[in-house]
């Protein structure tokens, strides 16, 4: 990892793998209403002209853009169907420079109790076209000829749990996921399920975010950088 000052006796650590980004780690502010969690972050060409289209197609802007530095700009919104996710418009910091391997990122995924809008929203905000997925009901986000994500109908046993974006992380092995979770504070939040490309399970850290852990099968390799 690699640990970045932000301010005085603050920083802000960068997780590396073979020498690229995987992951930030950064401290909530003070008096923050928001739990830990993971953010997902997608990338956009123009983030200031988003705050305005985020309005105008029912979402709700949470941040207006700021800058990170000289690394980028970066916005908050929420969808009209509830989950909050990031903008990012890139100066030095692409964002993953690896993906799709062990111990990097590896899927976008949007719960929500409302698909059909949920696609409308990200369609005309972003671009994105979909596809089926492996299972009813699954839509799958494309930018271009590129799959990057799913959303699906929350289950109706997560009752009126709010919308949320998820992050998977690919690992080499799950069974050494559900011993090392417990092991260190965390806490496993779902079983053991198949994707269709590889077995994934839901877990917490010992703050409350929560991701999702998954061993693929069938892996998609892609140079990020």
């Amino acid at each position: 990892s690699e640990e970045l000052p932000i301010s005085d006796g603050v920083t802000y650590t960068m997780f590396m793998q073979d020498g690229q980004t995987v992951a930030g780690l950064g401290g909530q502010p003070p008096g923050s209403p928001f739990p830990s969690a993971w953010n997902n972050y997608i990338n956009v060409h123009n983030i200031d002209e988003m705050p305005a289209k985020v309005t105008a197609l029912g979402g709700t802007v949470i941040e207006q853009p700021f800058d990170i530095f000289d690394n980028g700009r970066m916005m908050l919104l929420q969808d009209p169907t509830g989950a909050m996710v990031c903008l990012w418009q890139a100066k030095n910091h692409i964002g993953s420079g690896l993906v799709n391997t062990p111990g990097a990122f590896t899927w976008n995924e949007l719960l929500t109790h409302d698909v059909q809008k949920a696609e409308a929203f990200y369609t005309q905000l972003l671009g994105w076209t979909f596809q089926p997925g492996p299972i009813p009901g699954y839509r799958m986000c494309f930018v271009g000829d590129r799959v990057n994500g799913g959303i699906m109908q929350m289950p109706a046993a997560m009752g009126d749990t709010p919308a949320y974006w998820t992050v998977y992380f690919s690992v080499k092995s799950l069974d050494d996921v559900l011993t090392k979770v417990p092991a260190a504070g965390g806490k496993l939040l779902s079983p053991v399920m198949d994707t269709g490309v590889g077995h994934s399970v839901v877990a917490a850290d010992p703050t409350g975010a929560a991701a999702t852990y998954m061993q693929v099968t069938t892996p998609q390799p892609w140079d990020a950088v």
